[in-house]
């Protein structure tokens, strides 16, 4: 088979490419595992903190405010009150939807890397055998 000299070219920085892309290989399967622990991690301080949150509020909850205690509160009154714990729900939802959007990307890349946990090999293999074929290109 013949070669071009851009050709030829193009083949030893593939090889290169392919060589340094093997040497990383371990770093970033590190690297995956150590965003997955951080994603654990941040999702497990999320859901610590929204328990402390659920009990603070259950605790708010049986203090209720004497003005909605009294059986004749104003309308403002209740509507302060319904507005609260709205407002405190739809933070607790928030708080758990950005929990597991955290911990769903923290878990994309330990699975893509250990999907295609043979790259390196693949890597080095296919480097080796470009430079087999360049070097009997000559033969």
């Amino acid at each position: 088979m013949k070669f071009t000299s851009g050709e030829v070219k193009f083949i030893e920085g593939y090889i290169q490419k392919l060589e340094k892309q093997a040497s990383r290989w371990k770093t970033k399967k590190i690297m995956a595992v150590m965003l997955f622990l951080i994603g654990i991690w941040i999702y497990s301080a999320h859901t610590h903190f929204l328990s402390s949150l659920w009990t603070r509020e259950a605790n708010e909850l049986d203090q209720t405010p004497v003005a909605v205690q009294k059986l004749n509160c104003t309308i403002s009154e209740m509507q302060g009150y319904v507005l609260m714990e709205v407002f405190y729900l739809r933070n607790e939802i928030l708080l758990h939807i950005e929990a597991i959007t955290i911990l769903f990307l923290m878990t994309i890349p330990l699975v893509w890397m250990f999907s295609s946990k043979n790259k390196d090999k693949q890597d080095l293999l296919l480097a080796k055998f470009l430079k087999d074929l360049l070097e009997n290109k000559d033969k």
